[in-house]
């Protein structure tokens, strides 16, 4: 949230003016000042040399993104798949792309979407006991009550439909890369789309069914299934490869951000996928791990499905919701063999082969070998190359065929029934899965592995995958197929970037037309100008070719995924670790002011400056998801909010040029880089929401001090305290009658500028309702101030304290005390009744922060330069980072340093405080004055 630098004016009685800057970041005589140059701390570390740095970092970060798009491929569906972290305990983070959290509701409608679409939602799991796993886990996502034994370890092959859903996920029993996954894959190159057959799960109530078919080896039925289903490549390549645990916050992926799918959202990505004929049919094939796998996702559909946790050999089982047009298929194929080759096979030729297939085996071929597992990992390559052709069949014909490589054990807490399968065996067999499948069109699940090492300890046996981790598991995979159908802005693994328009196209032509001109203009005359000064159509069109490059930098970083992108996750440390660096960044730079009024300019810019970085901290961190927070950072705004109604209105008071020509300046200085946004990036003036507000309540305060009767001497306190207390009574009669509100606002031609892409003045209302006082109590305060100074009531032309020591000590004490029970109300007080009493309650800890900054003539006169001069720059700083800080419409962040996440904060806020000191430099050149004026 954010104020200009035209609102930071200083508390100077009119017989002073001559000490009283510009409000804007031009002079009357021509000369830039510090206000728009970004203030004393900027031009001690050379903003020059700075912003000339960054722009090199820039270019470097911009190559070396290229080159990982170079090296890895732009597939982010890939890139969930091969890497990734956990945050914390937040969640897991895919490799460079954001990961939506897929609800049963998300899930739904992604298959129902698909389903509409003529798609068939078919997803085959191939593999041993871990693949059944997933295989349970993905079928849990669908019906939570699926049920399996947790002691079987050897499975049927096992099919789960939702024909609402268009769903079906068969998992196919294949421990070995073999005969059985051989000739399961060719299976399927040859089959027609049916109806599976066998044991059959089903729900009335959703109109549910999950079949179960008994398949105990891996050959040519898995191969048949996978060609059939082998499918282009597509942007979900990170998500899928790597990531990370954001300490205890969950999982980011690999330069991209994950949404977290509820219920809710997955039946909605289904029902949308569905309704455009899509077939949302998911196949399982694999062990138990698969099994395992399968009954999670069907669970995140249907909570209540019920599984058999001691069966280790499962029969094939298929989920089905009608609804959705779900159809959530388990095979039973723990050995890469003939019956995941035969699977794949028969998938081949079908006319609609399953929209996502995930295979996994190898562990139950390290249980038959044993000692030898190690001699045979050769004929497991041979057996998996079999499954290839199959599955890039299937790959063409746009199935997402998944190969998830083994998760590793617990080798402390494995039972006796699994201790012969070591890490050592494991990553042995995956380094054959990578190698063989390199050069095919298949998905290779990595990040998998890293989610499960992850959570070791709370493995079942020490080799079943853990619960959290099988719902993360699901969660990409729900990323992988629903995000590029879904308009989350929170998920950017494998979503496909925002079209540009038309209009776009041309203002970018535009900034090169200037770029161009530019350079032509400084190579022509540049040893004139080390002689004479710029003319002012060279420095309007260089300042517009250098917005232009700042603008394509901004549509690079948050339209595109050309960088990456990771998920916000809140932590304790996350937040008040930063917050305490800037505290005591913000002492170290803190030095005699110039001034000694109350609310004098450095001291307004300092508040400014300091929660701007507090709120841009926030931002970065999510910690706005926390409602303590959250009402402390609306404390903040409606700060922001007084001050603009203060600063503005005591200008208008007191100099003489508060006419049309200041109105405009103040209006091009507020709205001139918002305006270039809002058509650059294909964005609604109500996106950038703070500026519109404090655009509105400027002009409604220019409006009713301009209007007749003005007044002169006393009458003038008596004209402006009436026309004060209908402003008053305006927006209370605004506030009742939220019908009228809207009139009022939907009206053209101002419509546009209230209502969002979608034509709703709903986020209008809100900001507005909450702060509907706050600028007014601004301008009241001013004019008290005024008034205070006129019969000298108070003497601040001193350093000494405003009072007695006595009144001061008393005051400060009763003004911290106000602070801390308003913070305990903040913390306390439930969403709605904090919603509600925020307009009254706001003016409290305002008044109690300035009784503490001015009351004291030691604190008056002294100010943070580090936080004043980022103050003058705050409306820069407030649009910069919603682009080049924060990312996807301040849902994510920007990463342009992937797996060094605090490298990557200090690199990405240097660059975007440098930008911010450009765009002030570009919109504040003293000629922009001659032509707004």
């Amino acid at each position: 949230m954010e104020t200009e630098d035209t609102e930071s004016c200083s508390g100077i009685e009119s017989e002073h003016t001559d000490t009283l800057e510009p409000l804007l970041c031009w002079s009357d005589d021509g000369q830039s000042q510090p206000g728009g140059g970004g203030g004393e701390f900027i031009d001690e570390i050379n903003a020059t040399n700075a912003k000339k740095f960054a722009l090199l970092l820039v270019l470097a970060l911009i190559g070396y993104h290229g080159l990982l798009h170079w090296t890895y491929g732009r597939d982010s569906c890939k890139w969930i798949l091969s890497d990734g972290r956990f945050k914390g305990d937040m969640g897991w983070q895919p490799y460079g792309c954001m990961m939506h959290q897929y609800s049963q509701v998300d899930t739904k409608k992604c298959m129902k979407y698909l389903s509409f679409w003529d798609h068939n939602n078919d997803f085959l799991f191939i593999g041993d006991s871990r693949i059944h796993d997933l295989y349970v886990t993905f079928v849990r996502h669908f019906a939570p009550n699926y049920k399996t034994d947790p002691g079987v370890t050897e499975f049927n092959n096992t099919l789960y439909m939702n024909e609402n859903l268009n769903l079906n996920v068969k998992f196919i029993w294949s421990p070995y890369v073999g005969d059985l996954m051989y000739n399961t894959l060719n299976s399927l190159k040859l089959a027609k789309r049916s109806n599976a057959n066998n044991t059959l799960y089903m729900n009335e109530n959703l109109n549910l069914n999950v079949k179960f078919i008994w398949s105990p080896y891996v050959g040519d039925l898995m191969y048949n299934t996978l060609n059939s289903l082998k499918a282009s490549r597509d942007s979900c390549k990170w998500i899928l490869s790597d990531g990370r645990f954001k300490g205890d916050m969950g999982w980011q992926p690999y330069g991209c951000m994950m949404h977290q799918y509820s219920q809710v959202d997955t039946k909605k990505c289904m029902k949308y996928l569905s309704f455009w004929d899509h077939n949302n049919d998911f196949l399982f094939i694999g062990d138990s791990r698969i099994h395992d796998l399968y009954v999670t996702f069907v669970r995140h559909f249907a909570p209540n499905y019920k599984t058999d946790p001691g069966v280790t050999e499962f029969n094939n089982t298929l989920y089905m919701n009608e609804n959705l047009n779900l159809n959530v298929k388990f095979i039973w194929s723990p050995y890469v063999g003939d019956l995941m080759y035969n699977t794949l096979n028969s998938l081949k030729n079908i006319d609609r082969p399953p929209s996502m297939i995930l295979l996994g085996a190898g562990t139950w071929s390290m249980q038959q070998y044993n000692a030898t597992a190690l001699d045979h990992i050769t004929e497991y390559s041979a057996n998996l190359s079999r499954l290839v052709e199959a599955m890039d069949i299937l790959s063409e014909r746009k199935s997402r065929v998944i190969w998830n490589l083994q998760e590793s054990v617990n080798e402390k807490k494995l039972s006796p029934e699994y201790e012969m399968i070591t890490n050592q065996l494991i990553d042995a067999y995956n380094k054959a899965a990578i190698e063989t499948l390199s050069s095919s069109d298949v998905i290779v699940w990595s990040s998998s592995r890293l989610v499960a090492s992850g959570k070791l300890d709370e493995m079942r046996l020490g080799f079943h995958v853990a619960p959290q981790c099988l719902d993360i598991h699901v969660q990409l995979l729900l990323n992988v197929y629903c995000n590029d159908h879904m308009n989350f802005n929170d998920a950017t693994c494998c979503s496909t970037p925002e079209q540009y328009s038309a209009l776009q196209v041309l203002v970018y032509t535009g900034f090169l037309i200037c770029i161009i001109l530019t350079a032509i203009l400084t190579l022509k005359q540049s040893v004139k100008f080390l002689y004479e000064e710029p003319t002012p159509m060279y420095i309007v069109i260089s300042s517009l070719g250098k917005l232009g490059l700042i603008l394509t930098y901004f549509y690079l970083c948050d339209r595109t995924n050309f960088f990456m992108k990771e998920n916000k996750y809140y932590s304790q440390v996350s937040f008040w670790l930063p917050i305490g660096y800037v505290f005591v960044l913000g002492v170290f730079f803190t030095e005699d002011s110039r001034y000694i009024k109350i609310l004098n300019r450095d001291q307004t810019d300092e508040w400014k400056g300091c929660m701007q970085l507090i709120l841009v901290i926030s931002h970065m961190t999510g910690a706005r998801t926390q409602l303590p927070i959250l009402n402390h950072m609306r404390i903040f705004a409606s700060s922001y909010l007084f001050i603009s109604g203060f600063g503005h209105f005591y200008y208008m008071w007191h100099r003489p040029d508060s006419g049309l020509v200041r109105y405009l300046q103040v209006l091009f200085r507020l709205n001139g880089i918002t305006i270039l946004c809002c058509v650059a990036m294909n964005r609604p003036y109500q996106f950038y929401h703070f500026v519109p507000l404090v655009t509105f309540w400027f002009s409604l305060l220019y409006l009713i001090l301009q209007v007749p009767p003005r007044g002169n001497g006393n009458a003038r306190y008596l004209y402006v305290s009436i026309k004060l207390l209908v402003l008053f009574g305006l927006v209370a009669v605004l506030y009742i009658s939220e019908v009228f509100f809207e009139k009022v606002f939907v009206t053209r031609p101002w419509k546009a500028l209230f209502v969002t892409t979608d034509d709703d003045i709903h986020d209008w209302w809100t900001r507005w309702k909450l702060d509907r006082y706050s600028f007014l109590y601004g301008c009241v305060f001013s004019l008290s101030l005024i008034l205070i100074q006129k019969f000298n009531l108070i003497d601040d032309n001193t350093y000494s304290n405003l009072f007695s020591t006595k009144v001061t000590l008393v005051a400060l004490f009763v003004a911290i005390g106000a602070i801390c029970l308003n913070s305990t109300f903040a913390m306390l007080c439930s969403e709605a009744e904090c919603t509600e009493l925020h307009s009254y309650t706001v003016i409290i800890p305002i008044l109690s922060y300035i009784v503490v900054r001015n009351i004291s003539g030691r604190l008056r006169t002294r100010y943070s330069s580090l936080f004043a001069g980022l103050g003058r720059i705050s409306l820069e700083l407030y649009i910069t980072q919603i682009h080049i800080f924060t990312s996807a419409d301040t849902h994510g962040i920007l990463t342009l340093l992937p797996e060094y996440p605090v490298l990557n904060s200090l690199v990405t806020c240097f660059i975007f405080i440098c930008v911010a000191h450009e765009v002030s430099d570009c919109v504040c050149r003293p000629v922009l004055k001659k032509i707004v004026s």
